[in-house]
C-alpha cells in the first residue's frame, strides 16, 4: 500500500558542510557569468548538459559549473578555472577563447561584489583639521595658542569652500 502525503516524514534540514559553507545563488552579473550563461541559454543546455559535454575534454562536475557562474565574485578562482577550462568552453560553447579571456579579465576588476568600483569619496581635510582642533585639549599648548590655529583653519577654509562653520 503507498504512503500518503500524510504519512511521509518531515523533509529533513539541509545539509551544511562542516566548514559552514554553502553556494548561494546569485544571478549572473559579471561579464563572464552573462557571456557564458547567454551562450548555454541559446544553446539550450542546462549546467549539467554543459558540464556533460566539457567533461568529454576534461573532468568538469556540474556543481563547479554552478559555482563558476553563481558565485557572488562574478568570476572563477584562478587556481580552480584553467586555460584548459577555457579551451573547452570556447569548444562547446562556440565562443572565440580571447573574447572568454576578456570577459574573465572584466569581471575581476570591475564586477566583484566584495568592493566598491566607485573611488573612496576624498576627505575634507580643512574640516577635520579644524574638528580636532576644537576637540583637541592639548593641541597646540607649547608653542601657540589653540584659539590662532584654529581662526587660521577657519579663514583657510572659509577661503577654500567660500562657505562658513
Amino acid at each position: 500500500m503507498p504512503i500518503l502525503l500524510s504519512q511521509r516524514p518531515a523533509k529533513a534540514k539541509r545539509k551544511v558542510p562542516p566548514c559552514g559553507r554553502l553556494i548561494t545563488h546569485v544571478a549572473p552579473h559579471s561579464p563572464f557569468q552573462k557571456l557564458i550563461a547567454g551562450r548555454q541559454a541559446r544553446k539550450g543546455l542546462s549546467i549539467r548538459g554543459l558540464a556533460r559535454l566539457i567533461s568529454q575534454d576534461i573532468k568538469t562536475n556540474s556543481s563547479t559549473l554552478y559555482a563558476w557562474l553563481h558565485n557572488e565574485n562574478g568570476f572563477p578562482h584562478p587556481k580552480a578555472f584553467k586555460e584548459l577550462h577555457i579551451v573547452a568552453l570556447a569548444k562547446v560553447l562556440d565562443i572565440p577563447e580571447l573574447d572568454i579571456k576578456k570577459a574573465l579579465d572584466g569581471s575581476r576588476h570591475l564586477y566583484t561584489r566584495r568592493g566598491n568600483p566607485m573611488p573612496v569619496k576624498s576627505k575634507d581635510a580643512f574640516r577635520t583639521f579644524i574638528e580636532i582642533l576644537k576637540n583637541d585639549k592639548n593641541a597646540a599648548k607649547k608653542t601657540i595658542r589653540r584659539s590662532y590655529v584654529l581662526n587660521l583653519a577657519i579663514n583657510l577654509y572659509r577661503g577654500a569652500t567660500g562657505e562658513d562653520i
